[in-house]
């Protein structure tokens, strides 16, 4: 019904539809797999291979830091000879440091990933939206412009027959005629600007169609908003930045600390003997060096650490707070809708328009001029629905992504009712 209905719309505006009236039938795609192709978008893979990268990367200090050998007659006396090692070393507490930092430097790049994610993950959510709630109305408005033909023809036919005829019904019925088709043009080239971004999204030439089978009810669309008032976790992708941000600023504060703290140095082992004469043990020597750090000396640069990260602190809690604000207000935002709807589907399943129609015994009394225009009147009506819900789902959406729910391990499509992982 709905292809034959888009096919209709297609050849009265002399168009052919995106993938609807082709010759040959479109790929069928369901509403996750064109979700789930976010993950192959070349941003993110791109980003993937960066994290593969840094993963590869060795941050690990070996335990020498350096090593010295001595060869060769002492300096005072020639006829001595001097052998020495030598050993200088990297700190355990500086190498856990230095992995720490390779830890913060590697989560926060995959925040941002997840920051990108959400974006991308989004953009396909509006579009799928888009496409599901443009068919829709097209099928609306379709069935608007067909009454509102039959309307102009009955007018123009009582006007040749010599019958009394409004002008005014005559030119508001053309009037709402052209509004229509312009309405049919529009979104009819928004329904395959839609299909076109899902072939780019799922890589494919071929055309396409979704499969909505199971597309979110209203009903859903409340209990996800009333389980989201009740727990909302700080998932948001920029919230966790901050957060990553604060670790590698801290990381980097103790790898800093470990060069100052350093108490054992180096180690040295020497032998040294005059020419020809037998081996004594002591010959032999040991020197060893240790610091004694100056915690002063430090001060400078671990004043400077803590005012970046106190700032970063400050700006973490107030994007917490302003999250939270968002939300809240997201929430109130999608619940007005949500009465909004309820109200708007009440009035027109319970209105006039609806109650003649239905009713037999008040529809045979009525002219086929009246049933017509009662029959616009309730179309309209569901016309209007449809663009409502399409708005209830837009901010829902949004709500999500103020969560961080949209793009949050596990992925969910969050435009099914069964929330189905993909």
């Amino acid at each position: 019904m709905l292809r034959s209905t888009l096919c209709f719309i297609a050849c009265f505006c002399g168009m052919t539809m995106h993938g609807i009236c082709a010759g040959e039938d479109p790929i069928r795609l369901s509403v996750k797999e064109v979700l789930a192709s976010a993950e192959k978008e070349r941003r993110v893979l791109a980003g993937q291979q960066t994290l593969q990268f840094m993963n590869g990367l060795n941050y690990r200090l070996p335990v020498v830091k350096s090593l010295g050998l001595r060869y060769g007659a002492e300096d005072v006396s020639q006829a001595k000879q001097q052998y020495g090692i030598a050993f200088s070393f990297n700190t355990f507490a500086k190498i856990r440091a230095q992995e720490n930092v390779k830890q913060a430097q590697f989560d926060l790049h995959q925040t941002k990933n997840d920051v990108l994610l959400v974006q991308i993950v989004k953009e396909r959510y509006l579009n799928i939206a888009n496409v599901f709630y443009t068919q829709l109305e097209l099928a609306k408005q379709q069935r608007l412009d067909s009454l509102l033909h039959t309307r102009n023809a009955t007018l123009k036919l009582a006007l040749q027959k010599g019958m009394t005829v409004k002008v005014k019904d005559l030119v508001e019925t053309e009037e709402h005629l052209r509004t229509v088709r312009t309405n049919l043009i529009e979104l009819q080239n928004n329904l395959k600007t839609g299909y076109q971004q899902i072939q780019e999204y799922v890589g494919v030439q071929h055309e396409v169609a979704l499969n909505f089978n199971d597309f979110i009810s209203v009903s859903k669309v409340e209990m996800v908003v009333n389980s989201l008032k009740i727990n909302r976790a700080h998932n948001a992708p920029e919230l966790r930045a901050f957060q990553q941000k604060i670790n590698l600023m801290q990381s980097a504060l103790k790898l800093e600390e470990t060069n100052f703290n350093t108490f054992f140095d180096n180690f040295q082992l020497n032998y040294s003997t005059k020419a020809g004469s037998d081996f004594s043990g002591k010959d032999f020597g040991i020197r060893f060096g240790v610091n004694i750090p100056i915690k002063g000396n430090f001060r400078p640069k671990q004043n400077e650490y803590l005012l970046d990260m106190k700032m970063v602190e400050n700006e973490y809690h107030f994007a917490i707070f302003e999250q939270d604000r968002l939300i809240k207000f997201q929430i109130l935002k999608v619940e007005n809708l949500l009465k909004a709807l309820k109200t708007v589907t009440e009035q027109a399943n319970q209105g006039l328009a609806k109650t003649m129609l239905e009713n037999a015994a008040v529809s045979t009394r009525l002219t086929a001029a009246d049933i017509i225009d009662l029959k616009i009147l309730q179309h309209e009506k569901e016309a209007d629905l449809v663009k409502m819900n399409h708005e209830l789902v837009r901010e829902y959406l949004v709500l999500l992504e103020l969560t961080g729910d949209l793009a949050y391990a596990p992925l969910k499509n969050y435009l099914s009712n069964q929330l189905e992982k993909y």
